[in-house]
């Protein structure tokens, strides 16, 4: 599966009598340059939805209407991201949502602490290479490392060949905006290993911070970027009008 760089958009849901928000957002990408990036439409999810308990039901849809929000295109990936509560079973939480789902995702982003590696091997091993695999690293998970690029790098070297992407995301989201100069500490530790792991970023992505974004690609130029919780209403609902001008001016600043 080729792994092109991708600029995200999180927190897809289904609104019944509503306008499909994944559709809408695909149709305006569909008009923009796509200079080598492909969209990624992220679906949260977590151990609860699989439970059929309702999780931030403005954010996390129901497990019965993710299949509905899910958009078969070749400039988009459809990715679960995926939070759980119970991360020792995580292969099989996984691999239900691979069954369930199949060939219409394509990847996971895991959105816990540093998961456990044996179940990730497991997953590997079983469907061997098929699904996108993103790690997200926050302050919890750097905290545990003092913040250190270095003692980052070494813990990484367990993951390197199970997961394709890192993505630092500070903002956690709840849309604290990124320090660059903070983030790139880490970036340019991780650069070395870019042979083996794409970089990504998040943090507060919008039209009014996309600036920000560009003083990391002028440095990291394949770099890939999720946004949420700056593109949402304020009734939390994705905000179509913003995200679409998001991804308009994200698309400019790519050289």
């Amino acid at each position: 599966m080729e792994k092109k760089p991708y600029v995200g958009v999180t927190g897809f849901i289904h609104r019944k009598d509503e306008e499909l928000e994944s559709e809408h957002v695909v149709r305006w990408w569909e008009h923009l340059p796509k200079k080598g990036r492909v969209l990624s439409l992220g679906i949260l999810v977590a151990s609860q939805t699989l439970a059929r308990r309702q999780n931030w039901p403005r954010r996390y849809p129901h497990i019965e209407d993710v299949e509905k929000i899910l958009i078969d295109h070749p400039d988009v990936i459809n990715i679960i991201h995926y939070f759980s509560a119970i991360p020792d079973s995580l292969y099989s939480q996984l691999g239900y949502m691979a069954g369930k789902f199949d060939d219409r995702i394509q990847g996971f982003q895991i959105n816990h602490p540093w998961p456990a590696i044996l179940e990730l091997e497991r997953f590997r091993e079983v469907y061997d290479g098929k699904y996108r695999l993103i790690m997200t690293l926050g302050r919890d998970e750097l905290g545990q490392l003092n913040f250190d690029p270095s003692k980052l790098c070494l813990k990484l070297y367990d993951y390197l060949d199970l997961i394709d992407d890192v993505l630092i995301d500070f903002s956690q989201s709840e849309g604290k905006v990124i320090r660059p100069e903070e983030t790139m500490l880490f970036l340019h530790a991780l650069d070395k290993m870019q042979d083996k792991i794409s970089l990504g970023v998040a943090g507060g992505f919008c039209p009014e911070t996309i600036h920000l974004l560009k003083l990391i690609r002028d440095k990291f130029p394949n770099i890939s970027s999720d946004a949420e919780s700056q593109l949402r209403t304020t009734e939390d609902y994705l905000h179509l009008d913003r995200t679409c001008s998001y991804l308009s001016l994200h698309q400019e600043i790519i050289k």
